[in-house]
């Protein structure tokens, strides 16, 4: 499996419980201190620092609630 930060990846394999080893310079990219989510669709996935992916989520669905963005009020299904 590899891991993509910037510029640059890691091959990470499991262990023998199915889990993968973070590297440090990989937390440190993603700002993950202690807690994580891993977020994914089908063949992809992102792992994220806990609070940061509660707080995008909160904004995303504050945006989703909201009217439509400017340029869109008239649009319809």
């Amino acid at each position: 499996m590899a891991a993509a930060a910037g510029r640059h990846a890691e091959e990470l394999t499991l262990d023998g419980a199915g889990r993968v080893l973070v590297s440090p310079n990989l937390r440190e990219y993603a700002g993950i201190d202690r807690a994580a989510t891993l977020v994914g669709q089908v063949s992809h996935f992102e792992l994220w620092d806990t609070p940061q992916w509660k707080e995008k989520l909160a904004v995303a669905r504050k945006m989703a609630s909201n009217t439509a963005p400017p340029g869109a009020e008239s649009f319809t299904l």
